[in-house]
């Protein structure tokens, strides 16, 4: 059995492969011209094709276990915030964009808390309008800080379950 490497085609090499498509020549000699299979000229001289390997390779991308998700995942998140670092320090009118688009959003989140009277957790209306949560989900949130150890002493509140 044959082993083929696989090698790149030159930009050189499909021009002349067009020329001699033109002329009328078949994917088969033109393969055998530049001693590879007759598939590689009809890749490099059909659009359509480079688009069907495209989205083959993208559809075996999506095969990739959870484990080599998320390494993929944190290899971009950490290339997209070295970008947006570099961006902010060096881009004046980036910065102040970003800035004015973190404040909006801070405000929006702020009135929609006060505005809407509802948790922010679980959407529920709120008792206490002073905080985000209501009494429910600010328990819960005490009781699993207390269980992870990141406070000592949960303050009870006596109320009751819906």
């Amino acid at each position: 059995m044959k082993h083929y490497r696989y090698r790149k085609i030159k930009p050189e090499d499909v021009e002349v492969m067009k020329e001699l498509r033109e002329q009328g020549l078949s994917y088969k000699k033109i393969g055998k011209r530049f001693n590879v299979s007759w598939k590689t000229p009809h890749y490099h001289l059909n659009p359509r094709e480079k688009e069907i390997g495209r989205k083959r390779a993208y559809k075996s991308s999506s095969k990739l276990t959870k484990k080599q998700k998320k390494k993929r995942q944190l290899k971009e998140q950490k290339y997209r915030s070295e970008y947006m670092k570099d961006r902010y320090q060096n881009d004046e009118k980036f910065r102040e964009d970003f800035l004015d688009i973190v404040k909006r959003n801070f405000e929006k989140r702020r009135k929609g808390w006060l505005i809407a009277e509802l948790c922010s957790n679980c959407g529920r209306e709120r008792e206490d309008k002073k905080w985000r949560m209501c009494k429910r989900c600010r328990r819960k949130k005490r009781e699993y800080e207390f269980k992870k150890g990141i406070i000592k002493n949960p303050r009870k509140i006596e109320y009751e379950l819906e």
